[in-house]
């Protein structure tokens, strides 16, 4: 039987905390500690929708103790992937929305990075549908939502995402 997902070997321990939001916790041998969030978002596509209570904002954030902001660490890669399948093992409908992160202008570097994750883990269990929206200065946010392939609302959900960015757009 083929893997639709290649789980990680290899990840830092994580701690899980549940409450409102699911919020998981590590810390990498480089001493940053990060924290991984899933916040329930079941207005994106509004909540009237049977699966709006399936859908959540997700990020991740880190914080630094030293000078060094950023150091390559092999192991954070698996350990998102890995939270990520604690996560969807939850509830198969569920379905993360995220926009990178562009405080410091480095929202299309992430985007690589998380793309490579994905690219890399992947093999057919996850679908990632993607776009930009364009704030009111005319700059671009890549946005994408994250869902597993056999999602009963997987074609609902879809257009809705597409609908959104669409009218996001098209606003400006």
């Amino acid at each position: 039987m083929e893997l639709l997902f290649l789980p990680p070997e290899n990840y830092y321990l994580f701690d899980k905390i549940e409450s409102h939001r699911n919020i998981y916790l590590f810390k990498t041998s480089h001493d940053v500690e990060y924290k991984v969030i899933f916040k329930p978002s079941p207005y994106i596509f509004g909540e009237d929708k049977p699966y709006a209570s399936l859908l959540y904002e997700f990020s991740v954030l880190a914080q630094f103790a030293g000078p060094q902001s950023y150091v390559r660490d092999d192991l954070i890669a698996p350990t998102v992937v890995a939270i990520f399948l604690d996560f969807y093992n939850q509830h198969d409908e569920n379905v993360c929305f995220y926009i990178c992160d562009s405080a410091d202008g480095r929202q299309h570097v992430r985007k690589r990075k998380f793309d490579m994750w994905f690219n890399e883990y992947n093999r057919g269990a996850f679908l990632k549908l993607e776009s930009e929206i364009k704030d009111t200065d005319g700059n671009w946010y890549p946005v994408a939502i994250i869902m597993k392939k056999d999602n009963v609302y997987r074609n609902d959900i879809a257009k809705a995402f597409s609908n959104l960015i669409s009218g996001y757009n098209d606003d400006k």
